[in-house]
């Protein structure tokens, strides 16, 4: 990156360390699969759920990876315009503002602490994967 890039004139020593402005990281929404009745429903493949402190993974075991990976957490909040309960899980957190403002977690640091918000995303994984 050129000294001139950054809007400062690097050439003078000052004694800082000036670091360069990194993007925020891009979140996409968890994909839609609805393959199950064709490739799962009749082969009595179980499912693989790995619900981690920070990410929930969730697969079929005849799979080398798994299908759904997003963030371990949940935003649960009232529309200010319709007054109507709201809940994002997953990436899906990190697409609306007000969401953003109500996140949780059900972990407090490696002690789940809230059983209502892993109900929430059980329920979610299992709602991809049908």
């Amino acid at each position: 990156m050129a000294k001139q890039d950054m809007g400062m004139d690097l050439d003078e020593d000052n004694g800082g360390t000036v670091y360069p402005i990194t993007p925020d990281k891009q979140y996409t929404s968890t994909p839609d699969y609805s393959d199950y009745k064709e490739s799962f429903a009749s082969k009595n493949i179980p499912l693989i759920i790995d619900n981690g402190s920070w990410q929930c993974r969730a697969g079929w075991a005849s799979e080398d990876r798994p299908r759904l990976i997003f963030d371990n957490q949940i935003a649960k909040f009232r529309d200010r315009r319709g007054n109507i309960p709201t809940t994002y899980v997953g990436n899906d957190v990190y697409s609306d503002m007000q969401a953003r403002n109500n996140v949780k977690s059900a972990f407090d640091q490696d002690i789940m602490c809230n059983p209502e918000i892993m109900v929430t995303i059980s329920c979610y994984d299992y709602m991809r994967k049908h």
